[in-house]
């Protein structure tokens, strides 16, 4: 009898356990809403549901905290587990933690690009540059003063998160490589794909401003590439250079300062002064001293006056350029406003700007007949990209990009004359 009790609890703790297993729970994170791909996943996105222990097993997230922040790369239904392979960290899917950058690529020339050395999570600056022209048909002095090639940096210590060469596949230097793509290939033996393509994280509306430089370097433009430097140093002007080196070094002499050439004595000459010498080492005892002539003093003549050749005038490319420009987000109305100011930084009366949208090119934003034109402007617009110009007057090329979430742009132009 006590055999047959014993066997049965044992019976019944084995079954009780094998129970527990199977119906066992634990809260696991799941979906409270539907949520679309390419999307941050958020709190208010993500409940927790009593769900069997045997789930654990699988490669899913286990807890609130592991889901959020994630981006979702495919559609998730409501209710649904979050596997990990859907719900992947933003810079595993979108190269960068940065919620509000964009990523861009564009093609480059890697001749124009530190030689195509450009690799990951390097920072870069990016020139915008116009392609000066020169006619050789003219004077030497119109030529000297047509002005070159003008150069704007675009955007400043950009992040390259991603490298590639036309046909897509990784390109250029791995961190862990060799510095030279040509070093490489002869130590390997294998043919390194030439950088072709750049990646790179940036604010929207430096996104705007590569696109627009896309379809520029087909005409008059050019895109150049370099390495951002890792501190800036205090600069000196040239002036103070020239200054500085002016102070170290002597100027030459002019003509005028400098001494005669000496002339050469024949020596039958040297020979009689010689004798003269001698005879007036021994003078007669009746003999007086001669008093000698006073040395006559030379009267110093004034230095000539050196004229300096005419410094040819420079004709500036523009009337107009961007002094500066800031963007700041705008969760309302999204406005273009400004100045336009001299080279002291005192407002300009009397001139009016005006904006243009991207598409059609034609399409103007014109000042109003009742705004005053004291030198300062704003236009309230709506998302797209905006060029900006001095009515009338030659203006330094500028787009502006507002996107839909709303944009405040904060523009100076300054006259170059």
């Amino acid at each position: 009898m006590v055999i047959s009790l014993a066997a049965a609890a044992v019976i019944g703790l084995y079954a009780r356990a094998r129970f527990e297993r199977l119906v066992a729970t634990r809260q696991i994170p799941v979906a409270a809403v539907e949520i679309p791909p390419y999307t941050l996943i958020s709190g208010e996105m993500v409940t927790l549901r009593e769900m069997p222990k045997t789930l654990q097993g699988e490669s899913i997230y286990l807890s609130r905290e592991m889901v959020v922040g994630k981006m979702s790369t495919i559609p998730i239904p409501k209710g649904a587990l979050f596997y990990e392979e859907f719900a992947l960290p933003p810079s595993e899917f979108r190269y960068v933690e940065d919620e509000y950058l964009e990523i861009i690529s564009f093609p480059v020339d890697p001749a124009k690009a530190v030689g195509g050395q450009v690799r990951p999570f390097q920072r870069i600056n990016i020139y915008r540059i116009a392609r000066g022209t020169i006619d050789h048909g003219a004077p030497a002095e119109a030529v000297i003063a047509q002005a070159g090639a003008a150069v704007e940096l675009l955007a400043e210590e950009v992040l390259v998160v991603d490298v590639r060469s036309t046909r897509g596949e990784p390109a250029g230097v791995s961190p862990e490589g060799s510095p030279s793509q040509l070093e490489r290939q002869a130590a390997t033996g294998t043919r390194v794909a030439p950088l072709s393509i750049l990646t790179v994280a940036v604010e929207p509306y430096v996104a705007g401003e590569i696109t627009r430089l896309m379809g520029e370097t087909q005409g008059q433009y050019d895109l150049w590439v370099s390495l951002a430097p890792l501190a800036k140093r205090e600069t000196t002007t040239a002036l103070g250079t020239e200054a500085a080196r002016t102070d170290a070094v002597p100027s030459p002499a002019t003509s005028d300062e400098m001494s005669p050439i000496p002339t050469i004595t024949p020596i039958a000459e040297l020979e009689e002064v010689a004798s003269s010498v001698v005879l007036a080492k021994a003078p007669s005892p009746t003999s007086s001293p001669t008093p000698l002539p006073p040395t006559p003093t030379s009267t110093p003549q004034a230095p000539t006056a050196t004229v300096a050749p005419p410094t040819p005038t420079v004709t500036p490319t523009y009337d107009y350029v961007v002094r500066s420009k800031s963007w700041a987000p705008s969760s309302g109305t999204s406005y273009i406003r400004g100045r336009v100011q001299d080279r002291e930084g005192r407002l300009i009366s009397g001139v009016r700007v005006q904006i243009a949208f991207c598409c059609p090119p034609e399409t103007l934003i014109e000042p109003q007949p009742w705004e005053e034109a004291d030198g300062s402007f704003e236009f309230v617009v709506t998302p797209g990209t905006f060029t900006l110009e001095v009515v009338g007057a030659r203006t330094e090329p500028i787009a502006l990009q507002v996107s839909p979430e709303g944009a405040l742009w904060e523009v100076v132009l300054e006259r170059t004359y």
